[in-house]
């Protein structure tokens, strides 16, 4: 069970569960609701809405009508009305989509900067994943292709670990410790074994035996007695073939074909969602069993269930015979029929909850029910129908619109083709009196004919050209069909002649309210399936945040991380397809003179920066430019712009210098003060001491003592350094402050040249 647990991660928790052999009588009772539940749901594998998917098809590819095999000497051409109307529909539809930058994106009415930001991480998700991990195009072509054609396209999204095998690898000599750390990457799911060896005793290195046998020698051994207690010591080894595993999470985008599409009868679309409302959902699929084993279902389980043999459907028949096989099925013979249906039901409780029950086998007669697992109420379907009825989700496609009209124009354009036939080749008549009949058959140019007729005894029997018939009601049956469906050759493209006869506002006129039909099929596919595909990608990230963290890790900004449990699915988007987005020359006619308006108003305050960007974008995008930040820089990102300069900067300058001067300049005469206060103790102190020691001197010498004059006045003669030092000071600040009142004249000839350039100058004069 924990192989199938950790194969399966979608069922490692609560509310979920995938059926062992042993408990295959405990699903009966799920398998019994839930395939009722299906058979009175529509299944268009046995619905009326079949035979209608299958004529489209066959219209789609131009297929034979019905008792064409009938026909001798009959044109069976058939006209590519479908066709054309379906291929262009699909361009113009996939071409809006994926040439705007975010067909919808999530935008919380509220003022709230927590749902702003939490809103701005899943706008950059949908981009990520739709966009960036996956072809756009890619996704959205088969599913606006089947929409188009059928009526209905069904995009199913699922969110899980796709397993990926690397190459074989081999490891040689594992002993017993490696080989339970492989068994148990084994079951962890991180590799597969594919082979082992018989165990076999590990090898010591040539240098080690050597060694050994140099030191059994000296104690006495032989070379059969070394050999015989190294086998014993020696560990049992074997090699081990495997490959690894990764695991790599990955959204993945199936168009489900309307032939496996389950829904309930009463499905309608959810305003809100942009999703069916539905009690049930789900569709059919055809597995190997191999890969269902692979995933974590019981073997024994799948053993019992019978192989598909033949899918039998119209639709898939057509589908087939491009490639010759009317089965749809693999070659390889192990495919089961597989049924994934989603629903809120009670099954581990009396309440009522959503789930995904995944069954197998046939549906009708004892399916096996394989697991089921708990999920939200966003079951994952996004659908597309181009013109939608009232009360249901069953409308019409393209396809739906003109077939009718196309049965009609093969017919009549065969009885056109019929009688150009009779034009080119006209019936004769031959007098066989005059001529051998059977010269006459199977003419070709230079045959010779022998008759006594001049003439030949032929003459030619030609009906009327129906031309100036059929041609009108083909044209008339023509617009008819662009009426009905918006789209067709005549719109996208003018015929030159008709340049001579009208104007090109009328051409216009035409041409937009022609594809006024196709505009709102955008619209409508924008505010429900592809809505509903934005909020089934963000709540499968809310089911899977781990995943998702894994999945997003290129998207993890270190300054704002990823909230996401804090994202909500139910979160207001908003749709940027909008009518007249279709003719795009009006519309960058109509955003560049808007733009002139706003830069206009500018001056005035009505309009920042951020607004001009924004019309920028929006000319980017109608250009069909996608990456827009490279040619355009977002005013937001940049930094704040400088103060703007003060005009009396100049002044306020010149006053900082002249008190940062005036302040140095008295620092310094306090300074100076000081010093000559010392100095002057220092003197008064020399004089005090010198008068002592002369007074001291002619006391002793009234005593007979010496007394040296000469030291006493070269003591008083000689000049201190520090009173030198204290009048070269002096001198440079003398210097000093006349320089500062030169620099202060400077100043002031420059304030008085300043004020007088801001002076206004006086009116010049008019030149005659």
């Amino acid at each position: 069970m924990d192989k199938k647990k950790n194969n399966k991660n979608a069922f490692d928790k609560m509310g979920a569960k995938i059926f062992t052999a042993n408990e295959i009588e405990d699903a009966k009772d799920l398998a019994h609701k839930v395939s009722g539940m299906v058979n009175n749901s529509i299944s268009f594998q046995t619905s009326t809405l079949l035979n209608q998917y299958e004529n489209n098809f066959k219209g789609y590819y131009r297929k034979p009508l019905p008792n064409d095999d009938k026909l001798r000497f009959k044109s069976k051409h058939v006209t590519s009305d479908i066709q054309e109307r379906v291929d262009i529909a699909r361009g113009k539809i996939v071409r809006t989509f994926d040439s705007q930058k975010e067909v919808v994106s999530f935008a919380p009415l509220t003022s709230d900067p927590t749902k702003k930001a939490i809103a701005k991480q899943q706008n950059s998700v949908i981009k990520h994943v739709l966009r960036e991990k996956n072809s756009h195009v890619a996704i959205l072509s088969p599913w606006v292709m089947s929409g188009c054609l059928f009526g209905l396209g069904v995009l199913h999204i699922s969110f899980d670990r796709i397993p990926e095998e690397g190459k074989l690898q081999v490891l040689k000599g594992v002993n017993d410790e490696a080989l339970v750390e492989l068994t148990n990457r084994k079951k962890k799911g991180e590799i597969v074994i594919e082979a082992h060896s018989d165990d076999y005793k590990a090898e010591i290195p040539e240098e080690m035996r050597a060694q050994l046998m140099a030191v059994a020698e000296q104690q006495g051994f032989t070379p059969e007695q070394v050999e015989e207690q190294m086998a014993l010591m020696l560990p049992d080894v074997r090699d081990i073939s495997y490959r690894e595993i990764k695991r790599r999470p990955a959204f993945c985008f199936k168009s489900v074909t309307v032939e496996d599409f389950i829904v309930s009868k009463e499905a309608i679309f959810n305003p809100h969602t942009g999703g069916v409302d539905a009690r049930l959902q789900g569709h059919r699929s055809y597995v190997p069993k191999s890969e269902l084993i692979e995933q974590g279902y019981d073997a024994d389980i799948l053993d019992e269930i019978e192989i598909a043999s033949d899918r039998g459907d119209g639709v898939t028949t057509v589908r087939g015979t491009k490639i010759g096989d009317t089965t749809a099925l693999s070659d390889f013979g192990d495919e089961i029929e597989v049924f994934e249906i989603y629903t809120k039901i009670a099954i581990e409780n009396k309440n009522r909850h959503h789930y995904r029950i995944t069954l197998a086998g046939n549906i009708t007669s004892a399916p096996v029910v394989l697991a089921y697992e708990e999920v939200s109420k966003f079951y994952p379907y996004a659908v597309f129908v181009p013109f939608q009825t009232d009360g249901t989700i069953f409308g019409q496609g393209f396809a739906d619109r003109v077939a009718p009209e196309q049965n009609l124009s093969t017919k009549v354009t065969r009885e056109y083709i019929n009688n150009l036939h009779y034009q080119s080749d006209p019936i004769k008549a031959v007098n066989t009196d005059l001529t051998i009949s059977d010269d006459a058959l199977n003419i070709f140019p230079g045959k010779v004919i022998r008759t006594s007729d001049p003439t030949g005894g032929i003459s030619f029997i030609t009906p009327p050209s129906n031309g100036a018939v059929i041609l009108p009601f083909l044209d008339m049956n023509n617009k008819r069909m662009n009426a009905v469906s918006g789209v067709g050759a005549d719109m996208i493209s003018t015929d030159i002649s008709d340049k001579q006869d009208v104007t090109a506002t009328a051409v216009l006129e035409q041409k937009q309210a022609q594809e006024l039909l196709i505009e709102q099929v955008c619209r409508s596919f924008a505010d429900t399936g592809y809505r509903f595909a934005a909020k089934a990608i963000i709540d499968l990230c809310v089911q899977n945040p781990e995943l998702a963290a894994e999945y997003l890790s290129n998207l993890k900004n270190p300054d704002e991380p990823l909230t996401i449990d804090k994202w909500d699915a139910d979160m207001d988007v908003s749709t940027n397809i909008t009518f007249g987005m279709m003719d795009r020359t009006y519309k960058n006619q109509v955003l560049m003179q808007f733009l002139q308006v706003q830069q206009g108003a500018m001056q005035t305050g009505a309009v920042s920066p951020q607004n001009i960007y924004s019309t920028l974008v929006d000319i980017a995008e109608n250009f069909g430019i996608m990456d827009v930040a490279a040619k355009v820089t977002d005013p937001s990102t940049l930094p704040p712009p400088p103060p703007p300069a003060d005009p009396n900067a100049g002044l306020v300058e010149i006053e900082k210098v002249k008190a940062e001067l005036k302040n140095q300049q008295e620092e310094r005469k306090r300074e100076f003060d000081a010093y000559k206060l010392r100095v002057d103790n220092d003197l008064e102190r020399d004089r005090m001491i010198q008068d002592l020691q002369i007074k001291m001197a002619e006391l002793l010498g009234k005593y007979q003592s010496e007394i040296n004059v000469a030291a006493l006045q070269a003591d008083q003669n000689k000049q201190r350094a520090d009173v030198d030092w204290a009048i070269a000071q002096q001198e440079a600040d003398n210097q000093r402050k006349q320089q500062e009142a030169q620099q202060a004249q400077l100043n002031q000839q420059a304030m008085q040249q300043m004020a007088a350039q801001q002076q206004p100058q006086p009116p010049m004069p008019p030149q005659m």
